[in-house]
């Protein structure tokens, strides 16, 4: 980290398409002790059902909680409980840019995330995996999940190979853009903790964790 930042908290966001493997780093990293805000979404339409998954109402609460999230790790960043000064973010603001169906939220996403930018020191990820890797992982997901998970995750596309063809296309639409700050291989989540931790100067010490 730049020197004249050193005492800042650092805010990584891990972006990238349906099943890329961002939720087994997140989950991994607060296993090692840091702090992770989980994106959260299939919970916070079981909460609140009587707003559809592809509403521009879901869209707001799910950026306000990711918004409080960030205020939430600063707070604790300034009473020394945010493990090495970073704090993961499994998704960003970009996200409702590039998922939304329909919703005029792209414009105003974008200048939420460089508002944020602009307020925190942050880092934005791109997370990468095989193709047939992101596809094993999505339909064995949909398998496992509950009637109401279920539902939402096929309400936001993720049993649409055509859309979510559209979605790799965004992302990658955003990296030529130059809107992230690293590239992440994720088909080894060990491998890719390591990387990450690297990029961002932290001495990485593998845990008991499987890969």
């Amino acid at each position: 980290l730049p020197d004249e930042d050193s005492e800042r908290c650092l805010f990584v966001f891990l972006e990238g398409a349906t099943a890329v493997g961002k939720s087994t780093l997140t989950w991994k990293l607060q296993k090692m002790g840091y702090f992770v805000h989980f994106e959260g979404f299939v919970k916070l339409c079981e909460k609140y059902p009587q707003y559809p998954p592809t509403s521009a109402a879901m869209t707001l609460k799910w950026a306000s909680a990711l918004l409080d999230a960030i205020e939430e790790a600063e707070e604790e960043h300034k009473k020394g409980n945010v493990k090495d000064g970073l704090a993961f973010f499994d998704r960003s603001f970009l996200t409702p840019a590039v998922y939304a169906r329909g919703l005029p939220v792209d414009a105003f996403m974008h200048q939420v995330m460089s508002e944020v930018r602009e307020s925190y020191q942050t880092t934005t990820v791109l997370c990468q995996a095989e193709e047939y890797a992101q596809k094993l992982r999505a339909v064995g997901r949909l398998f496992d999940s509950k009637p109401m998970e279920k539902e939402v995750r096929l309400a936001l596309g993720e049993e649409d190979d055509g859309f979510q063809s559209e979605i790799v296309q965004r992302y990658r639409e955003m990296e030529e853009q130059g809107l992230f700050d690293l590239t992440l291989d994720t088909n080894s989540s060990k491998l890719a903790i390591a990387s990450l931790l690297h990029s961002l100067n932290i001495q990485f010490t593998p845990p008991s964790f499987e890969s």
